[in-house]
């Protein structure tokens, strides 16, 4: 999925990364059409911008996706907010600034840091399939899986920011996350380059629909779309964030705005009820952890995140001894062929994977995060040659379904689930781990990861990326 990724650093208290997940936006899926636009397919092309500011700062430091949301956080921080406020305050501006990748339609994982507690943990707030969903849904309609009401997975970030800002937050009230983002929707905000082209690209489905079209349609008369730097506005959308704001999450889930997201959803074919967004809960433990060496660890989710499988291809990697000059010519080619086997080991197993809640992964995930497992693989990896697959054993704006009346983006998550005799949207062949079940998490490509040096307690590197 095409991702929003917080990294934020308060060098002495806590590191958070996080991933905002599939939240209302799919990553660029192969198209049915070859000659149709694939959201997104921008995204796999990079340029240096030599233009950018490499900042080096003593206290603290936001990096977000996009600018306004980076101010939004250094705010919070100003305002003696915690690390947690700041990037939980960061991640809701995003849902505006980026709501063609994001919002609180959907879920999140996050791996936090605490220095104070010395400890890290693991929050997952994944989409969970609802309890009138089955296994066989899917079987025939594979493209329901990607947009309309049955696409959408039970949302589970706002619950995810309120555990989040339990544990972590209070630094400034609940309230003030969201006055920074509340204010830009009433006041208007300049469209980014990211999110003008997501609109272009799906210009089609905005003006086939009647919510995205009122959205995002400047000129009614021409069917001219906003484009980058021009100024928009969500008001209804300003309005569900200031009950959000007033009320708590748990309004989503149980109050005034449970009824009204039940509807949006049933209206366009979904099958989410109250009872679902009730019973959602958020998967909050120590994270888990991989020894790079006698002094460094890295933390980061759990299954069914793909935390466990980062933990396995670091395994196999560690027994290379792997030092900067193998990332210089001529060794780097022997380096890479390394790293790709790892992955494609790693990647057999993935397939493996599901939510540890509903089937038992215990000796996989032992396996996984085994030294000894991983030294057994990394005998079979021969440094001149490769071999057969045999021997290694979300479209933008989501579901497609805007809200009418709270303007929320809902999410196309069931579709990360695998149905079987079927290959999903990614390519990927069907799993059994994974096939869908009332209450399940689908598996999620996610590892956000926090790297601390033991003896000092001191953050040497935070990492995330889109998956």
């Amino acid at each position: 999925r095409q991702t929003f990724i917080f990294i934020l650093t308060a060098v002495s208290v806590l590191a958070v990364v996080g991933v905002i997940i599939g939240l209302a936006l799919g990553l660029r899926r192969p198209s049915p059409n070859a000659e149709e636009e694939v959201c997104g397919a921008g995204h796999e092309t990079y340029t240096i911008n030599g233009s950018s500011i490499l900042g080096k700062y003593s206290r603290a430091a936001v990096a977000v996706d996009n600018g306004e949301c980076s101010t939004v956080g250094r705010i919070i921080l100003e305002k003696n907010g915690t690390t947690m406020d700041a990037a939980l305050a960061a991640a809701i501006c995003n849902g505006v600034m980026n709501a063609q990748s994001m919002g609180i339609g959907g879920g999140c994982v996050i791996t936090v840091y605490s220095k104070k507690r010395n400890k890290a943990y693991s929050i997952i707030g994944r989409e969970k399939a609802p309890l009138a969903a089955n296994s066989t849904m899917f079987i025939g309609r594979e493209n329901m899986s990607v947009t309309g009401g049955l696409a959408i997975g039970v949302p589970g970030e706002l619950r995810t920011y309120k555990k989040a800002y339990e544990e972590f937050g209070g630094g400034v009230s609940w309230k003030e996350l969201f006055q920074p983002t509340i204010r830009l929707c009433r006041e208007g905000f300049r469209l980014s380059e990211a999110q003008a082209e997501a609109i272009q690209e799906q210009a089609r489905v905005i003006l086939n629909d009647s919510g995205m079209r009122e959205l995002y349609v400047k000129n009614p008369y021409t069917n001219e779309l906003y484009g980058a730097g021009d100024i928009m506005k969500r008001p209804k959308l300003a309005r569900t964030l200031e009950i959000i704001a007033e009320q708590g999450a748990d309004t989503f889930y149980t109050g005034e705005l449970a009824d009204k997201v039940v509807k949006e959803i049933q209206d366009r074919g979904g099958i989410i009820t109250k009872q679902d967004l009730a019973d959602f809960d958020v998967d909050f433990q120590e994270a888990l952890s991989v020894d790079l060496n006698s002094s460094i660890t890295a933390y980061t989710t759990h299954a069914p995140t793909s935390g466990p499988i980062l933990t396995f291809i670091l395994n196999i990697l560690q027994g290379y001894n792997v030092n900067e000059n193998d990332l210089q010519r001529p060794t780097t080619s022997l380096f890479y062929h390394r790293l790709i086997e790892a992955f494609k080991f790693a990647y057999a197993k993935r397939s493996e994977l599901g939510d540890p809640s509903k089937i038992n992964i215990t000796e996989l995930i032992h396996n996984l995060t085994s030294k000894e497992y991983a030294n057994e693989i990394r005998s079979r990896i021969n440094d001149d040659k490769t071999f057969g697959f045999e021997y290694y054993g979300g479209t933008c704006f989501g579901s497609e379904v805007l809200g009418p009346e709270t303007d929320i983006f809902y999410n196309d998550e069931m579709d990360d689930f695998s149905t079987p005799n079927t290959i999903n949207s990614f390519g990927v062949p069907a799993s059994p781990a994974n096939y869908i079940a009332p209450g399940k998490r689908p598996v999620s490509s996610m590892a956000p990861l926090i790297i601390i040096d033991k003896r000092n307690q001191r953050i040497q590197q935070v990492l995330g990326a889109s998956g």
